[in-house]
């Protein structure tokens, strides 16, 4: 597998459209039920800063994923791309670089690849928090629900590239490293994860058992390990089998 290299310039670019994303957003971020929730690497940043992001990744209703996409194609360089005959996304170009705009939406369950069942965003309206991300205030998942969707993640490259069904096996299995690695951010005792939900985590384990097997499976990953690079296997080993204890 070709190495995931952080690359400090792409990062601060996409830190940068963030900060224009949140701006953007103004008014309509705050509130019981936010119009945008950010997701993904800079949601994960935000509790343990240990990496940042390239994509940007969010959660949207449908006035603000409109709204979003006009903001960004007409004042920042972004462009329409075309993945398929379904998806389209938008992406801005820096130093040879893509930075990727993933807009989810609530009202379309997204589909586990391993079983088939879905993940319905809409609980992620009693699963939020508002909190700094890289200096711009935003609505984020809670630490379990993001540890939540960073298995999800995860488990579904990791059946695409072993099935051979990935449509970018070398692209995404530099995004499923850097899963890996953010799943051990949100655990890592000593950068927050102490304070991680486990009556959340219970629920979302009840709901989904299957996601057991990708913390398991990361107590013997090495090259995640490696990747994350600020804790040991043996202590890996332990926060997962006392999480897993804890919760299911």
């Amino acid at each position: 597998m070709p190495p995931y290299v952080r690359d400090p310039i792409i990062i601060e670019a996409s830190r940068i459209e963030l900060g224009y994303i949140s701006e953007h957003l103004g008014p309509r971020k705050r509130g019981a039920n936010p119009a945008a929730i950010l997701i993904g690497g800079w949601a994960v940043d935000s509790f343990n800063p240990w990496y940042g992001s390239v994509d940007i990744d969010l959660i949207v209703d449908h006035d603000a994923r409109a709204s979003i996409q006009h903001h960004l194609v007409t004042t920042r360089g972004f462009v329409h791309e075309r993945v398929d005959d379904v998806m389209r996304r938008i992406v801005k170009t820096v130093d040879g670089k893509k930075i990727i705009l993933d807009l989810g939406s609530k009202a379309t369950p997204d589909p586990f690849e391993v079983t088939g069942s879905h993940l319905d965003y809409s609980f992620l309206n009693t699963h939020n928090v508002r909190r700094s991300v890289a200096g711009y205030e935003m609505y984020l998942p809670t630490r379990a629900a993001l540890l939540l969707m960073k298995m999800k993640a995860a488990s579904d490259r990791g059946y695409r590239l072993s099935s051979g069904t990935s449509s970018d096996p070398q692209w995404e299995s530099g995004k499923h490293m850097k899963d890996k690695g953010d799943i051990l951010a949100l655990l890592d005792p000593s950068h927050g994860g102490r304070d991680i939900s486990l009556v959340e985590m219970a629920e979302f384990f009840n709901k989904f058992p299957f996601l057991t097997m990708v913390l398991e499976s990361l107590a013997d990953d090495g090259p995640a390990i490696e990747f994350y690079g600020r804790i040991d296997a043996g202590e890996v080993r332990e926060i997962i089998e006392t999480v897993l204890m804890q919760t299911t």
